[in-house]
């Protein structure tokens, strides 16, 4: 998966024009160990953007998430439970304000939405976090 943030993202149809974009990040999936997260595009694109300096004036920025087969076919990159807190939190810690979050879905559509509306959808949770809640509850039930 790949993450970009940006000034501003172009959509005609299901394709995104970048060359207006100006780029502020960008971030790709990590896998993680048996005992350790992976980390995100989203939240490596979050760590990798530069503070503003002038935090008095958030910038406007725009994520866009895109996940894609080796045979270059959009997948399902809608953000995860853990991600969407993230995009909550250290956009306004480094000193922007989040517009709008585009990700990719399938059939070969990118959809565009808000924070909130995230918030509001039912989660998901990354395959590494469904099993250490999975592991955990069976632990709390002995």
């Amino acid at each position: 998966m790949v993450t970009l943030i940006t000034l501003r993202v172009y959509l005609k149809g299901k394709i995104a024009n970048l060359k207006k974009c100006n780029i502020l990040s960008y971030g790709y999936n990590s896998m993680g160990t048996d005992d350790k997260a992976g980390v995100h595009a989203e939240a490596d694109a979050l760590n990798k953007l530069k503070s503003n300096p002038n935090k008095k004036n958030p910038i406007p920025i725009n994520i866009l998430v895109i996940r894609v087969t080796k045979m270059n076919v959009l997948q399902n990159s809608k953000p995860c439970a853990l991600c969407i807190d993230k995009l909550k939190k250290i956009p306004i810690r480094k000193g922007y304000k989040l517009n709008n979050i585009f990700y990719s879905e399938t059939p070969d559509k990118i959809i565009q939405t808000k924070l909130h509306i995230l918030e509001s959808e039912e989660k998901h949770y990354s395959r590494f976090w469904r099993e250490r809640i999975l592991a955990n509850s069976k632990t709390k039930c002995k």
